[in-house]
């Protein structure tokens, strides 16, 4: 994660007070790096950001919980926020995307710029749009097979059944 994913999240808060913002990176160290001391002494004296500091305490599965929605660079936590049901913002300041179904949807999925990210965040909030209207149901189904229900290994079971009966004429 780079400093300019912190300054934003920052700007972000101070936009957006009423809503409370968890920092969470893959490892908590690169936070105690000079570079990031006066990043780090602002997110402390916010209100509504907070870097998690204790990255194994909180779990993907915990976070999908106790949030509305998700911003980072594509990883499998904005997979697993969007195949839940949750909106999920892909962070991609760098243009290295590459994901099919977020290319689908650029306009709603992904931000390139911290103005892009602020419009999409203000839509979702003031406006309650994520994806067009009933497109999310669709694309949750198209592209996650309902994961979020744990129901997968069933589902995937039954598909495999069907297909080796196709080829053995069951």
């Amino acid at each position: 994660i780079s400093k300019k994913n912190y300054t934003d999240f920052i700007k972000l808060s101070l936009c957006f007070p009423n809503d409370y913002f968890l920092i969470k990176g893959k490892d908590s160290s690169v936070l105690q790096h000079a570079l990031f001391e006066d990043v780090v002494e602002i997110i402390d004296h916010l209100p509504n950001i907070e870097i998690v500091k204790d990255v194994e305490e909180v779990t993907p599965e915990k976070l999908i919980h106790i949030s509305d929605y998700c911003i980072g660079a594509y990883t499998s936590l904005t997979d697993e926020f969007l195949s839940y049901g949750k909106p999920s913002f892909i962070y991609d300041f760098f243009g290295m995307i590459t994901n099919q179904y977020a290319l689908k949807y650029p306009d709603y999925l992904v931000a390139t710029n911290y103005e892009i990210l602020h419009s999409r965040l203000e839509r979702l909030l003031n406006h309650g749009q994520f994806l067009p209207e009933n497109d999310f149901e669709t694309f949750r189904k198209n592209f996650y097979n309902d994961s979020h229900t744990y129901n997968v290994h069933a589902k995937l079971q039954e598909q495999l059944e069907q297909l080796y009966c196709k080829q053995v004429n069951c």
